[in-house]
């Protein structure tokens, strides 16, 4: 019984191995082709409505209104890190909003910077004044990374940062956020993935098939057991 246990065990634990080796080979295989083609856009020249899942971007960010939502580790639902795992930040592309999703920290800390240097201008501005009228940041940031769609929780939390921003126009000012958020990825590391996923499923093919060997073999000399 603990034998025939144990080979479950292996077998589940291959299917497994293959099962995450697909998912990281069909989530990553479209960026990687893309990568290679040089099929990147630019996120400064993009307009609302013109990204798609999964489609590569690199660019410049200069304003940003702070990150309003966060994920971070948890045991039994309580917290147990004050880092945070993730972080999303509300960018204001000046025609409309973009919501860049990052779990870098030094992206953290230039981004916070960013939205410092934007409400340090806005205590300055006059109540008939624009944002943008004379906004000259003197920060940025580069960045690469993919379109992926936003959840519904993600949205959730970027209405509720509009609301404050706006004072309860959050609704309205929605119309303007991109559909897709983006994602960081490093660009250099990036075929990596692929290489991993690959790795996953002949290690869970190669662990599956010698326990299906060695399942067929224990069945023989148990018939053999038997009929002697």
């Amino acid at each position: 019984m603990k034998k025939r246990n144990l080979g479950m065990t292996f077998i589940v634990l291959a299917l497994a191995l293959v099962f995450a080796g697909v998912m990281v080979v069909g989530d990553s295989f479209k960026r990687v082709q893309a990568l290679k083609k040089g099929d990147i856009k630019d996120i400064n020249t993009v307009s609302m409505g013109q990204l798609q899942e999964d489609d590569l971007v690199q660019g410049t960010f200069d304003t940003t209104w702070g990150s309003f939502a966060e994920e971070y580790e948890t045991t039994y639902g309580i917290r147990t890190s004050k880092d945070s795992t993730k972080l999303y930040y509300l960018i204001d592309m000046k025609d409309y909003y973009l919501i860049y999703e990052t779990s870098i920290s030094s992206e953290y800390t230039q981004l916070d910077m960013m939205a410092d240097e934007l409400y340090e201008h806005c205590e300055t501005l006059g109540e008939e004044e624009y944002v943008f009228d004379n906004w000259k940041p003197i920060r940025s940031m580069e960045v690469t990374g993919y379109a992926k769609e936003v959840s519904d929780e993600i949205r959730g939390y970027c209405k509720d940062a509009l609301n404050d921003l706006t004072g309860g126009a959050g609704q309205e000012e929605m119309d303007y956020v991109e559909f897709y958020m983006i994602s960081h990825c490093n660009f250099d590391t990036m075929g990596s993935a692929l290489y991993i996923g690959f790795g996953l499923i002949g290690v869970g093919v190669v662990v599956l098939v010698i326990c299906i060997i060695l399942t067929i073999r224990a069945k023989r000399r148990a018939q053999q057991d038997s009929f002697y």
